[in-house]
């Protein structure tokens, strides 16, 4: 573990060898004069400094690194300078919408918003109209049958042809 100060009493806890073991880059450290001179790879842990160990942070100190840390980052070696670029979060609900959406030109926040007023009251009629009656499920057809082979009675032996007699 290592832990980097700032200029206020707190540290950075995180593994010093994340960079080493291929941790993904998690965020950049800056300068006073706003130059990137580290980049934290892996998850980290903000603390307070106390004399001899850790302490919990003040919540305005809590606050502030909060809003430090809370925009993720994406790293490019840009002409061999290493650049941050701030990554946007995902809006859950847009992606949905990509996905479900009917048509691309309704990306508005409503998922398969579609048809509105007199267009929907027609499309509805016209699916009243045009849906078929109920089809009867496979089971019925089955039970059917079956009482329907139930109630027939068997042939009567005496008119059953009765093979040709042969002799050999």
């Amino acid at each position: 573990m290592e832990w980097t100060a700032f200029d206020d009493p707190v540290g950075l806890v995180l593994n010093d060898e994340g960079k080493l073991i291929g941790l993904d880059l998690n965020r950049s450290l800056w300068d006073e004069h706003g130059e990137i001179y580290d980049i934290v790879a892996g998850t980290f842990l903000v603390v307070g400094l106390g004399e001899e160990s850790f302490t919990s942070l003040p919540p305005e100190l809590a606050q502030k690194y909060m809003e430090h840390f809370k925009q993720p980052e994406q790293f490019i070696n840009l002409n061999g300078q290493i650049v941050a670029l701030p990554v946007e979060p995902e809006n859950p609900l847009r992606t949905a919408e990509m996905t479900l959406e009917d048509d691309y030109g309704m990306i508005d926040g409503i998922i398969n918003n579609g048809r509105r007023g007199e267009e929907l009251e027609k499309a509805q009629d016209e699916a009243r109209r045009t849906t078929p009656e109920k089809k009867p499920s496979i089971r019925e057809r089955l039970e059917d049958a079956k009482r329907e082979c139930g109630e027939r009675k068997p042939p009567d032996k005496a008119h059953q042809k009765k093979p040709p007699e042969h002799d050999l």
